[in-house]
């Protein structure tokens, strides 16, 4: 499981009077400004939004992305996700001329390996700069410490960690930001010590209601400049490797409303969210953190090495608003009490020491979207008590001692994308309702003990459209390969950018990330994030009879294939030449014979992986060739 918080940013509109005086004309100058860098970026006119409606003969104050001031000078300029991948390169692109911008928000694109410009601090009216996830690399320049007037800078990078502010040093970088209240670095190494980082924001910055600097390379201790911060209602620092003592001076932050990685919060009573994943805690939770904290709304203290956190905790009354629970990784033996919990939309118990029956209220839980048990010790059944109206998108129960069958009752849960019963003992035929799940993109049974044939795949329906990832390896299952499943999975017969395969919790402003497992040439990948692009079909170690369907060759967006160790007959289907993204065939231990004609597309491709011995893997099948 991999988990991202992003801090919610605000546009600060300032001064732009168009609904007070009507509507202003835009300048000739800023619109040709504007076309000059439109016309000089490189985007994917097909995931554009707004760049491609940019129409010439229209008054440029009226584009999509664009708001002008009551003089007619471009104010406010917002091409977020637009799918930029370039043409700003250096402090001469027009963008920089547009001198009266106030907003600039260029957020979630992907200007790769491109150097960070130094062309920003040009635009000195700025007040609100987001260029956060946009893919810049390299040193932040100094010419960034000019736009004196901002008060709001993001510059956060969640996916790709590679901006550093080194030299200009942070302080210098920030030493002009008098009225900034919202900073976030998240992601960028900053690489200082604690003295150095909390001197730099203290000194530089009192006004400072929000700062966030998780995994941004800084070190403890924290150091008493930090109570000058009066104003301060957000510090998020997790992820870092600040080894120090709960600060006592952080009591005099009346304001503060979310802490970063401290031990005790007895005195802040207001206290919505606590995150301290991925620190180096150790010992016990104190009994402060359950008391006095009905207002909290999200607690996650995963990847800790916590110890004696073995005492069931009675969440439901201390924490009645609570909607995340993420408790991964801490050593935890008993389950939490959860009853009538109506809030939780997020419970992840993954990774630990858990034993005992799985637990019948969980499955009533029905504002829950993520479930994950993963890699504990729980037995029994699964409960069949999934609500009507349940609102699960991921449940991964893998790697546990689950016997029975898969409850029907998760047919209730039609926004399910994600199910992971692997590694358990489940006997039980297919579950044939699960193909009433029109959004699920990842389907994995694989180890477990599931028998029979999976013919009511062969039926001529819409079953998942969405799917992504199908794993049913290791079972008992036989019979003949239904052609109509390959030919019903719509997501992979189609080159195209899938989706990110993380879930986002609106109400939080939380994404989430489920790890699964696939076996790629006999070796096990953990695949911490699901990948954008990645796909799969994984039928292998079952006992498979008849001939390789032809309508595999539809699936040209497929990455994964492996048949292998069943009882399969006849040709290798020419058209799985037509997979042009297969990365790994694997049909070997099979009784494949005759001669086939296996043609892959991308020549240069398929004669890497013959040489590499990655990819494609055809023994013990009895061949006589292939051409």
């Amino acid at each position: 499981m991999r988990f991202q918080m992003f801090s919610t940013t605000f546009f600060i509109l300032i001064f732009f009077s168009n609904s007070n005086l009507g509507i202003s004309q835009c300048l000739q100058d800023q619109k040709e400004l504007l076309l000059q860098f439109r016309n000089n970026l490189a985007y994917d006119s097909s995931l554009s939004t707004k760049l491609v409606q940019w129409n010439e003969s229209l008054d440029c104050c009226q584009w999509n992305g664009v708001k002008c001031d009551v003089k007619g000078h471009v104010s406010s300029l917002d091409l977020s996700s637009e799918s930029i991948s370039g043409g700003i390169s250096d402090s001469s692109s027009s963008l920089f001329k547009l001198v009266f911008l106030q907003n600039l928000n260029l957020a979630q694109n992907s200007f790769d390996s491109v150097e960070f410009p130094s062309g920003f601090g040009q635009l000195m009216e700025l007040r609100y700069l987001n260029l956060s996830n946009s893919g810049f690399l390299g040193q932040i320049p100094l010419d960034l410490s000019r736009l004196t007037r901002l008060v709001d800078h993001d510059l956060s990078s969640t996916f790709s960690l590679s901006l550093m502010i080194e030299n200009p040093d942070l302080g210098r970088l920030i030493q002009n930001f008098t009225r900034l209240r919202e900073l976030y670095l998240d992601g960028v190494n900053i690489s200082a010590k604690g003295d150095e980082w909390c001197n730099a924001i203290s000194s530089s910055l009192p006004d400072l209601r929000v700062f966030s600097l998780s995994n941004a390379y800084l070190k403890g201790p924290f150091d008493s400049s930090l109570v000058k911060l009066q104003s301060l209602s957000v510090i998020r620092l997790d992820g870092n490797t600040i080894s120090s003592p709960f600060p006592e001076f952080f009591a005099d932050f009346s304001n503060l409303q979310f802490i970063g990685p401290v031990p005790s919060f007895a005195f802040l009573k207001k206290l919505t969210t606590i995150n301290l994943h991925a620190n180096r805690l150790t010992g016990q939770i104190p009994d402060s953190l359950w008391e006095g904290l009905e207002n909290l709304d999200f607690l996650d203290l995963s990847e800790n090495s916590l110890e004696d956190v073995n005492e069931e905790v009675p969440i439901s009354s201390l924490f009645p608003r609570l909607g995340s629970l993420m408790l991964a990784s801490c050593k935890l033996q008993k389950l939490p009490l959860l009853k009538n919990q109506s809030s939780l939309m997020m419970l992840d118990l993954a990774e630990n020491q858990l034993e005992g029956e799985f637990p019948t209220g969980y499955g009533k839980l029905k504002s829950l979207r993520i479930l994950n048990l993963r890699r504990n010790n729980l037995s029994g059944d699964i409960p069949d008590t999934f609500p009507v109206g349940c609102a699960l998108e991921t449940l991964d129960l893998s790697w546990n001692f689950l016997k029975g069958k898969v409850p029907k009752s998760l047919a209730k849960c039609t926004e399910t994308e994600i199910i992971n019963l692997s590694n358990n003992e489940l006997n039980d035929s297919f579950p044939c309702w699960l193909r009433n799940l029109c959004k699920l993109r990842v389907l994995v049974l694989s180890f477990n003990k599931f028998h029979g044939n999976i013919s009511c795949l062969h039926e001529n329906t819409n079953n998942w459209p969405n799917l992504q990832i199908i794993n049913i390896a290791s079972n008992n299952f036989n019979g003949i390969l239904p052609a109509n499943l390959f030919r019903n999975l719509k997501a992979l017969m189609v080159v195209k950018m899938l989706d990110h395969l993380h879930l986002y919790l609106a109400e939080t402003n939380i994404y989430y990330q489920d790890s699964i497992t696939v076996t790629v040439k006999g070796l096990d990948i953990d695949l911490q994030k699901i990948l954008t692009i990645f796909t799969s079909i994984d039928f292998s170690n079952n006992h498979f009879q008849g001939i390789i369907p032809d309508t595999l060759g539809d699936m040209k967006s497929l990455y994964i294939l492996n048949f292998s160790r069943n009882a399969l007959s006849g040709h290798i289907p020419s058209s799985i030449g037509n997979l042009r993204k297969l990365e790994s065939l694997d049909l070997s231990f099979n009784n494949l014979s005759g001669r086939s004609r296996l043609r892959l597309e991308e020549s240069h491709r398929a004669a890497k992986c013959r040489r590499s011995q990655r990819v494609l893997t055809l023994e013990m099948m009895g061949f006589v060739g292939f051409d």
